[in-house]
């Protein structure tokens, strides 16, 4: 329940700035030592700073938030270690510092991606392209010319150079989507609500 309230948070995007008071003062001091006395503890706080995320939210997080780079990437990591189908692989899931975080849709995505020709269609992708829907643990760091390639590029790689599917071959939290002839806002919102459902599971509440 702890791991839940925490990663829901983080997904969230929720402020982290009186945790210190949370768990030194209110959870040790108040001799909090089982799952039931911390749900009661956190379901009883009027206020909005420790509250628990409805899944509402948590799915609202996936959508929206954008999340610094490392935090980003323990999610993700994190779900992985969670659904990773082990029967199906040869190799184990490696340590969280030995991934790389990658935007599946790169941020300067003008170059060689598709044109649109509206603003607002250009705002909301720039917005869409941060949150966790578009963005993929993988094995190694991708080559400059690979990361802000176009989608058949930056799947298959160029020349000697490796792409997507070496890099995020075998994760269960991507690889099922390498088999897309695009990516676009609609991908990024279909892996979104996968992540979203992943997670429920996870973290029930």
């Amino acid at each position: 329940y702890l791991e839940s309230y925490i990663m829901r948070r983080m997904v969230c995007h929720a402020n982290t700035k009186n945790y210190n008071q949370l768990f030194s003062e209110s959870l040790i001091s108040n001799k909090i030592l089982t799952k039931d006395d911390l749900k009661t503890y956190i379901n009883k706080k009027s206020d909005k700073v420790n509250y628990m995320p409805a899944d509402s939210e948590l799915q609202q997080g996936f959508n929206q938030s954008k999340l610094i780079n490392k935090q980003a990437a323990g999610i993700l990591y994190f779900i992985e270690s969670k659904i990773r189908d082990r029967s199906k692989h040869s190799t184990s899931l490696l340590g969280l510092n030995r991934y790389s975080l990658e935007h599946i849709m790169p941020k300067k995505w003008e170059n060689n991606w598709e044109k649109l020709s509206k603003e607002e269609d250009r705002i909301s992708r720039n917005q869409k392209l941060l949150t966790l829907g578009n963005l993929t643990i993988i094995t190694a760091s991708l080559n400059s010319s690979i990361r802000d390639g176009n989608w058949d590029i930056k799947r298959n790689g160029k020349g000697a150079k490796a792409g997507l599917i070496q890099y995020a071959a075998g994760l269960d939290t991507f690889s099922q989507y390498l088999t897309l002839k695009t990516w676009n806002e609609k991908s990024i919102e279909e892996r979104a609500s996968f992540l979203y459902k992943e997670s429920v599971k996870i973290w029930s509440l």
